[in-house]
């Protein structure tokens, strides 16, 4: 199991989620809950094979061109913060696409 704790909201910043050319790691926190007066109803996605496999890939080039300044988080050491979960997506990612299998994930 992955867990990307509250860092989805900074990956969907940093994979430009809601710009017209997102990253292909995007599809991994694409999403978002839908608050209703109790609470909030969660968001959930099936991602195949192919997908994850592609986002594995872009999730190691992120990484490495990954440039520190432009980590956009409202957590303090976001760079650290944003940086550990987005290796460990792409190991999850990575063991996923090995294995030729895909993935469910949950936002909320």
């Amino acid at each position: 199991m992955l867990y990307l704790d509250k860092c989805w909201g900074c990956l969907q910043g940093k994979f430009g989620v809601d710009t017209s050319t997102p990253r292909p790691a995007a599809e991994l926190v694409r999403g978002a809950v839908t608050f209703v007066d109790l609470g909030w109803i969660g968001f959930r996605r099936v991602l195949d094979p192919d997908e994850v496999a592609a986002i594995a890939n872009d999730l190691e080039l992120a990484l490495a061109e990954a440039d520190p300044t432009l980590i956009d988080c409202r957590f303090d050491g976001a760079t650290d913060y944003v940086r550990s979960y987005m290796t460990a997506a792409r190991d999850f990612t990575r063991s996923l696409a090995t294995r030729g299998e895909g993935l469910v994930y949950l936002i909320g």
